[in-house]
């Protein structure tokens, strides 16, 4: 929150105290079941705006109107399931493919693996099976967008990974329920888990602007001086537990710094990591900056490893 710079400390501290109030007034219906997601930034106030709570009240309560409000995460059991079976049904009703430069990328191998889903064995969908020449387009792809995404500005980097938070949160319900119904973890988990992902993205946006800040360590006979620089392609592997968020804790620091990603998701929960890239792309992300093969870790992960083109890999945890 931007105060606007010039004001008189006491007018800043009256604006806080009024902010704060106003913030607590529409929090207040919120219950600690149903978590409600903020996410804006108020650029300047407008001069006519007085410091009085009910005027801020108004005025956050439109500018939270652009975020859809239908986010808050049901207790009802059957609505959920009703909700995820047709947010999964563009995905059964063909394959899941990849994303690659942008688009959905059939692949190469004509091979599908099954997705099942936890709770009752049943088949989700079949997932596209990447091999060696899928891995190869998207890592050519990201090697392709590494330029331009380099010399992108920080602050230009920030306010797209910013738009890409913005979208995670308008989506946080329909992540919550693919991610609950992929991977089997608990409805009340996953909802603050695409939460956190949306953070993780915030968070690492605003560090952008300053990703190549080097030091300056003198000392009485010489001086050590450190360089941060993106280093290119970034291979990204995450597993199946927690998939979305444990994604934006990878994806986003490499975005950040200007690196391009492929990313490998595990085969077990797939569909959130194709949710993402196309949240992304849609937020704006240039093509080929985040791409998304799904597969096996023996073909698509081992030969995302071992790929020329692929300078850093990220993995998580045991992965």
């Amino acid at each position: 929150l931007k105060l606007g710079h010039g004001r008189p400390l006491e007018k800043r501290r009256e604006f806080g105290e009024a902010l704060f109030a106003a913030l607590c007034d529409l929090l207040e219906p919120v219950s600690s079941s149903s978590p409600l997601a903020i996410s804006f930034e108020i650029q300047e106030i407008h001069p006519d705006l007085t410091w009085k709570k009910n005027n801020l009240r108004d005025y956050i309560a439109s500018r939270l109107s652009k975020h859809e409000r239908g986010n808050e995460m049901s207790t009802d059991f059957d609505k959920n399931v009703t909700d995820a079976e047709a947010l999964l049904k563009p995905f059964r009703e063909g394959t899941l493919p990849h994303f690659i430069n942008g688009k959905h990328d059939a692949g190469r191998s004509g091979k599908t693996i099954e997705s099942i889903a936890p709770s009752d064995n049943s088949v989700i969908g079949s997932v596209s099976a990447g091999n060696a020449d899928d891995i190869d387009a998207a890592c050519t792809a990201a090697k392709e967008a590494f330029p331009a995404w380099k010399a992108m500005p920080g602050k230009e980097r920030k306010k797209l990974l910013h738009k890409v938070a913005d979208a995670i949160i308008a989506r946080a319900r329909d992540i919550a329920l693919v991610e609950s119904y992929d991977s089997g973890q608990a409805i009340r988990f996953m909802s603050k888990a695409a939460i956190r992902g949306a953070a993780n993205f915030q968070y690492f946006a605003d560090q952008a602007p300053n990703a190549r800040d080097g030091h300056s360590l003198p000392a009485d006979e010489h001086l050590n001086y450190t360089i941060r620089q993106p280093i290119g392609p970034v291979g990204v592997i995450t597993p199946w537990n927690t998939p979305f968020m444990l994604s934006t804790w990878k994806i986003a620091p490499a975005l950040a710094a200007g690196c391009t990603v492929v990313h490998k998701p595990a085969e077990w929960s797939p569909y959130t990591a194709m949710m993402l890239s196309e949240i992304a792309h849609e937020a704006g992300l240039p093509d080929g900056v985040l791409n998304c093969v799904q597969g096996l870790g023996e073909d698509a992960g081992k030969t995302l490893t071992e790929h020329p083109a692929i300078k850093a890999v990220a993995f998580v945890g045991e992965t």
